[in-house]
C-alpha cells in the first residue's frame, strides 16, 4: 500500500511531466500540414527571410548603438575639391 508521501511525490512527477510537455502527439506516419501550401516560391522566401531574423534576433542581445558624433577619430572632407559629398573619418 502506498504512503501519502508515495502518492504525492507521484502526483507532482505526473504534474512535473504534463507541465513539459510540448506541442501536440503525432502519430508516426501521419501526414504533415502543409504550412505554405497555398504560397508562390517568392513568398515562401519571404517568409523565411522574415523566419531567419525573428530567430536571429531572438538569439542575441542587440548591438548598442554608438551616435556617429562620438566615433573615434577625426571626422573630415575627403572628396571636396572633386565635388564628392563624402564625409570620412580617420582614426
Amino acid at each position: 500500500m502506498e504512503s501519502e508521501r508515495e502518492k504525492a511525490r507521484r502526483a507532482r512527477a505526473q504534474a512535473r511531466r504534463t507541465a513539459e510537455t510540448f506541442g501536440e502527439k503525432v502519430v508516426v506516419g501521419a501526414p504533415k500540414p502543409q504550412l505554405y501550401e497555398g504560397m508562390t516560391p517568392v513568398e515562401r522566401l519571404e517568409a523565411m527571410y522574415r523566419l531567419s531574423i525573428r530567430q536571429w534576433t531572438a538569439s542575441r542581445p542587440l548591438p548598442e548603438r554608438t551616435p556617429r558624433s562620438e566615433w573615434p577619430g577625426e571626422l573630415f572632407d575627403i572628396g571636396a575639391e572633386r565635388g564628392c559629398t563624402r564625409w570620412y573619418r580617420a582614426i
